[in-house]
């Protein structure tokens, strides 16, 4: 682990940009270039593989991992005391050929800027040597030279990366009314007379308008004051859109050392409740959106059924080209989306709260779930299958905890029942 890594928590934020350039053909002949370059990347994460799977075959890797394999098992079975366990000779990403694989991929897409290749082969490499097989004990990159897992293969435009070095947040000029802009480098072209070729700098304007971005922008800017530091970017397109995903470095804060305790319970006629000093607040205020947003969802999904059921295969056909183009709501993500909104929602305010009672402290007792508010509140019988994500609220609550330095502390629920004339607790 690193030092900044120590002292700072790594954050990616979001954002969407609305336009690379003042005129619109211009922004448009520079998208369809970002979109050429993902293509590259693509190519490029596919020739990784490749090389790599080329080289180890060469090497005669498979003899000497299944040799690996036997010996281990061998000492396994022994179980000698005071003799040393087997080491496999064989290392997943030599050196020598990440320096091949740099050296050719540079001259096949020589147009792309070298930290670009850099950080992708990099990110590569750290897949390629992490992880466990799907079946048994073995690395994964053991499964898939030995021909028993599928090596990932890469058949969609893939993000850009670009490193912190080609990367500057720029901020609006204050009373301008402008946007944010994100620059990176990501392309090179030759340049008469230069032995090295020059990088192309994209100019991004981050759309910052909307109540969802108002958070966000505070976000933006104190990483355009350096006050949270830029570690780079990824540059994304989906769905006719430009997206950019912003990684910063976030100073961990100062530990609480309050020993006050925030006790927090979910309710049986309210969302949550927690519990300061003596007295009770309530958490979502009385939880009414939970079941108006439920009841909603619900009748949208006994429609679309009710509709399906009714209609013959003939009449869900031929409706022209509009209705097939026009976009469905799916539910089952907003009824997820909502939840996990709500979740966060109350977990910074159930840590603002602890703190200005000064609090640092707070925990959280894991609720009997399906007799609590938020799992009932508008629901209809027991066709209503929806459920409440309360591993996401833990673990909202939990991170909130550990961003602004508070203790976060889980606690089962003791349920108390009488048996024999005996109180049990389970």
């Amino acid at each position: 682990m690193s030092d900044t890594a120590k002292t700072h928590y790594l954050r990616v934020l979001m954002v969407e940009i609305s336009r690379l350039a003042a005129d619109k053909d211009e922004h448009w002949r520079q998208f369809r270039e970002l979109e050429a370059v993902m293509i590259q990347v693509q190519e490029l994460q596919n020739f990784v593989y490749d090389e790599w799977r080329a080289w180890h075959h060469a090497s005669g890797t498979r003899d000497k991992l299944l040799a690996f394999q036997t010996d281990w098992k061998a000492w396994r079975e022994r179980k000698a005391k005071g003799e040393k366990k087997p080491v496999c000779s064989v290392h997943p990403m030599p050196p020598e050929l990440g320096r091949r694989i740099y050296g050719s991929a540079v001259k096949l897409w020589p147009d792309l800027h070298t930290r670009t290749v850099t950080l992708t082969i990099k990110r590569l490499t750290g897949n390629i040597t992490s992880g466990k097989a799907a079946k048994g004990n073995w690395p994964k990159w053991h499964a898939q030279l030995l021909h028993r897992e599928q090596i990932p293969s890469f058949t969609h435009p893939c993000p850009i990366n670009v490193d912190a070095k080609v990367c500057y947040l720029e901020p609006p000029r204050p009373g301008s009314g402008d946007s944010f802009k994100l620059h990176v480098t990501i392309q090179r072209e030759p340049v008469e007379g230069w032995k090295n070729k020059r990088g192309i700098t994209y100019h991004g304007t981050i759309w910052d308008k909307g109540r969802r971005m108002q958070s966000r922008k505070q976000t933006l800017r104190k990483i355009a004051s350096e006050e949270y530091k830029l570690a780079g970017s990824q540059i994304v397109s989906k769905d006719g859109k430009l997206f950019a995903a912003i990684s910063y470095w976030q100073p961990k804060p100062e530990q609480v050392t309050a020993t006050d305790v925030c006790l927090v319970r979910a309710g049986a006629t309210h969302p949550l409740s927690i519990r300061v000093h003596g007295r009770t607040k309530w958490i979502g205020g009385d939880g009414r959106l939970v079941a108006q947003v439920r009841r909603r969802i619900t009748g949208q999904r006994w429609s679309r059924q009710e509709s399906y059921r009714k209609a013959s295969s003939s009449a869900r056909k031929g409706h022209g080209f509009r209705r097939a183009m026009q976009k469905v709501t799916i539910l089952h993500p907003y009824w997820r989306e909502f939840a996990k909104t709500f979740n966060r929602n109350m977990a910074s305010e159930i840590c603002r709260r602890a703190i200005e009672a000064g609090c640092g402290i707070v925990r959280y007792i894991q609720p009997d779930k399906e007799s609590r508010y938020l799992s009932c509140a508008g629901r209809s019988g027991e066709r209503d299958a929806s459920r409440w994500d309360w591993f996401g609220l833990e673990v909202a609550i939990a991170r909130q905890c550990e961003e602004l330095g508070l203790t976060y502390v889980f606690s089962e629920r003791k349920r108390r029942e009488v048996e024999s004339g005996k109180v049990v607790r389970r």
